[in-house]
């Protein structure tokens, strides 16, 4: 990556605490979550600029250490950004 990109930002960051009392189905184990919403901003070095969002979620077991992380990309502004190549 050092060698393609220019600069990287990660800005508009939002962060929200949640509590799940009972488990549906999927990841959603009960607990205390903290998810967290940014935009990337990349400039690479042939000057192309690209932004897109990324989306965290934590849950912390009982000694409020980490123990799932999951992180989900916006793929579409990256994929329409491929497709012009």
């Amino acid at each position: 990556r050092g060698n393609v990109i220019e600069t990287m930002a990660f800005t508009n960051d939002i962060w929200t605490p949640l509590k799940v009392n009972t488990s549906q189905k999927g990841p959603d184990a009960p607990g205390n979550w903290l998810f967290s919403w940014y935009q990337v901003s990349v400039t690479y070095k042939n000057h192309q600029a690209l932004k897109f969002w990324v989306h965290q979620g934590y849950h912390f077991d009982a000694s409020d250490k980490v123990d799932i992380a999951m992180q989900f990309v916006d793929r579409a502004p990256i994929i329409a950004a491929l497709a012009k190549k």
